[in-house]
């Protein structure tokens, strides 16, 4: 798969979601999928609030807007796929077992036979766009993030 580099894209309503769907299936963005704005809160200390936990259901959020995603275990919310690489629902962090971290949130183009889903993705790409979505974290987070002054919106 190429590696989706287009975003960061915020689907927080479902004519978002829909709209970024129809120009992904028509290649518009791309055919392979797109990395969205849509994060795990996996890292550093600021992320042991109890409202993240579990992780995988209530710790996603859209760095872009910082608002949290509806949780993950209600089918209603949000548009993850039924299935990923061992065949469970999403998100399923499954470079967990690899040692890895499925923390960042990527709409993929029928990856797994599933049409365009969203799916819990490694980021291993070094990119513009790693680089402002960590500058919103540190935004978001507040001035306890390495020194960034900001407020806590999450």
């Amino acid at each position: 798969m190429q590696t989706p580099l287009y975003g960061p894209r915020v689907p927080e309503t479902p004519p978002e979601n829909s709209w970024l769907k129809r120009r992904i299936a028509k290649g518009y963005i791309s055919r392979d999928g797109i990395w969205t704005s849509g994060r795990k809160c996996n890292f550093d200390s600021q992320c042991n609030r109890a409202d993240f936990y579990p992780l995988l259901v209530n710790g996603w959020f859209w760095s872009a807007v910082a608002e949290k995603i509806k949780p993950t275990d209600n089918s209603l919310n949000g548009d993850w796929s039924d299935t990923g690489a061992t065949g469970r629902p999403q998100p399923d962090n499954y470079e967990a077992l690899e040692g890895g971290d499925e923390g960042c949130l990527a709409i993929l183009n029928n990856f797994y036979n599933d049409g365009i889903k969203w799916h819990d993705a490694a980021f291993i790409t070094k990119s513009t766009l790693f680089v402002r979505t960590r500058m919103i974290f540190l935004r978001v987070l507040g001035p306890t993030a390495q020194g960034t002054i900001g407020k806590r919106i999450l």
